[in-house]
């Protein structure tokens, strides 16, 4: 299906990926799933580039919707 964010209660900045960046790694963890007329996955997501934590998100929201025509 598609997604779409729907909100995130707090996120962080730390600075830019740059294009020297060797490795970047998503750490994502999805606690909540919640399935009734919208599916919704809420959780919480960290961007680390060169072992260096550049980006933090709590509390995402995305909706997920099966066909392009819901969005």
């Amino acid at each position: 299906g598609l997604g779409r964010a729907l909100g995130v209660a707090e996120e962080r900045f730390r600075g830019p990926v740059l294009p020297t960046a060797k490795l970047i790694e998503y750490q994502i963890e999805l606690p909540r799933v919640i399935e009734r007329k919208l599916v919704m996955i809420v959780g919480d997501a960290e961007l680390i580039a060169d072992g260096q934590r550049i980006y933090s998100a709590r509390g995402l929201r995305v909706g997920l919707f099966s066909t392009p025509e819901a969005l």
